[in-house]
C-alpha cells in the first residue's frame, strides 16, 4: 500500500459531470478534484448516462448501467435483470483488480445495482461511503434485483420462480457473478424488502444484512433518518459539505442582522413548506431578528390558502409566496439576506441562476438535509 499522502482510490458514483443531473454529482467532483490536488492518483468508475457507448480513459471510466432513472427504462424481471446485474459486478471487479486501489469511496448508488455493496464487501478492501442523498435510506429497499431475492413475499409467479431457482442452485451460483445476498445465511431481509409492518417494525441500527465499516453522512438529520429504517449506521460520522467560495460572496459577520429571509423551493406537501414554516420556528426561537420572509417557488393551488394560516404570528413583517422568475428574486434578495434552497430532504443549487443569485447575496446558508441541523448547530454562516 502506499504512504497515505500518495493512495490510489477507485471513485464509484452513479453520474459524473459533464454527464449529471443536480449538485450532488458535482459535490462528488469537487471531492475527487481535491484529492488529485493531494496528489492521490484517482479513478471514477461511473455510469454512461448521456453516451452511446462506454467510454474509458485513464481518469474515468462510464461504463455502468442505471436502470429506472434520469430516462433509462425500468427494468423489472429477472431476465431482464441478470445481465444489467453480471455486467455492473464484473464491471466493478475488473476496475478493482487493474487499478488495485488502496481504498474505495463511493458516492450515490442511485440508480445503479445495489449489489454492488456485496462485491465491495467481498472484495476485502477498505471502503468509504459518502452519503449525501438517499439512495441508501430509501432508495436500497426499491432495488428490484434484491428485492426478488430477499423479499418474504412475492406474487406467486415470482416467487414461483424464485424458489426454483434456489433449489436449482442458480443463487449460490450468482452470488459470485452478481450477488443477492452479503453471505449464505442471509436468505430474506423482510426489514429492507418486506411490506410496510414488517419495515415499521424494524428497530434502529438493526438490520445485519447490509455493513458499512466506514462511512459518514452530510448531515446529522441524514443520518438519523437511515438509522431509523434499519440500517447499522450509528458508528457514522457527520461531515458537513463545503460550499464553493466563488458563489458566496462577501460574508457579513454573525452581528449584523438578516433582514431578509429568502426560501426557493418546489412547494410540494412532502417537500418544502412543512420544511420552511419548521424553519421559521426555529429561527424565531433563536431569535434572529428577520425583518421580512418571502418563500419562492412553484405554488399548487391547493397550497396557497392554507400556508398563510400555518405562518409564525411573530414574524415582523410579511410571508409572501410568488413563482420562481429573475425580476422578482432579484428584487427580493437586495440587502443582506439568508438563502437557500430547501427541500425536505438533501438540498442542491438546482441551475445556474441559483448560483449567480447566492453569488450576489451577503449570506448564504445551504441545509443539506434539514434545516434544524444548520440552525442548531450554528454552520449558517
Amino acid at each position: 500500500m502506499l504512504p497515505a499522502e500518495h493512495m490510489k482510490i477507485l471513485v464509484l458514483t452513479n453520474l459524473y459531470p459533464p454527464h449529471h443531473a443536480g449538485t450532488f454529482e458535482n459535490h462528488c467532483q469537487t471531492v475527487t478534484e481535491s484529492l488529485r490536488l493531494r496528489g492521490h492518483t484517482i479513478l471514477v468508475l461511473t455510469s454512461s448516462h448521456g453516451l452511446s457507448s462506454e467510454q474509458r480513459d485513464a481518469e474515468i471510466e462510464r461504463r455502468l448501467q442505471l436502470n429506472g432513472v434520469y430516462g433509462h427504462p425500468s427494468l423489472t424481471g429477472f431476465m431482464e435483470l441478470r445481465p444489467v446485474e453480471i455486467h455492473n459486478n464484473d464491471v466493478l471487479r475488473e476496475a478493482l483488480d487493474q487499478f488495485q486501489p488502496d481504498a474505495v469511496h463511493v458516492f450515490s448508488l442511485f440508480g445503479l445495482s445495489k449489489s454492488l455493496i456485496f462485491t465491495l464487501y467481498n472484495s476485502k478492501r477498505p471502503v468509504v461511503y459518502d452519503v449525501f442523498d438517499h439512495w441508501l435510506s430509501a432508495n436500497v429497499r426499491e432495488d428490484p434485483w434484491l428485492h426478488f431475492w430477499n423479499s418474504p413475499s412475492l406474487p406467486f409467479l415470482t416467487h414461483s420462480t424464485r424458489k426454483a431457482l434456489e433449489m436449482s442452485g442458480e443463487r449460490s451460483r450468482l452470488d459470485s457473478a452478481a450477488p443477492t445476498r452479503l453471505m449464505k445465511g442471509y436468505d430474506r431481509a423482510p426489514g429492507v424488502f418486506g411490506e410496510g409492518k414488517d419495515r415499521a417494525a424494524v428497530a434502529p441500527n438493526s438490520i445485519p444484512g447490509f455493513r458499512f465499516d466506514r462511512i459518514y453522512f452530510c448531515s446529522q438529520a441524514l443520518k438519523q433518518l437511515t438509522e431509523q429504517v434499519g440500517f447499522c449506521v450509528n458508528h457514522a460520522e457527520v461531515i458537513y459539505p463545503g460550499i464553493t467560495a466563488a458563489y458566496i460572496g462577501d460574508i457579513k459577520p454573525a452581528s449584523v442582522p438578516m433582514k431578509r429571509f429568502l426560501i426557493v423551493s418546489r412547494l410540494t406537501e412532502e417537500s418544502g413548506v412543512m420544511t420552511a414554516l419548521k424553519a421559521l420556528k426555529i429561527a424565531r426561537d433563536a431569535r434572529l431578528d428577520l425583518h421580512s420572509v418571502f418563500m419562492g417557488g412553484v405554488i399548487p393551488n391547493t397550497w396557497r390558502s392554507c400556508v398563510p394560516s400555518l405562518c409564525p404570528t411573530n414574524c415582523r413583517r410579511t410571508f409572501s409566496m410568488f413563482p420562481i422568475k429573475t425580476p422578482t428574486c432579484r428584487k427580493c434578495t437586495n440587502g443582506t439576506m439568508l438563502f437557500s434552497t430547501l427541500p425536505n430532504g438533501p438540498s442542491r443549487f438546482r441551475s445556474p441562476p441559483w448560483k449567480r443569485w447566492a453569488a450576489a447575496s451577503r449570506l448564504l446558508a445551504r441545509a443539506r438535509a434539514g434545516w434544524r441541523n444548520c440552525c442548531a448547530t450554528a454552520k449558517t454562516r
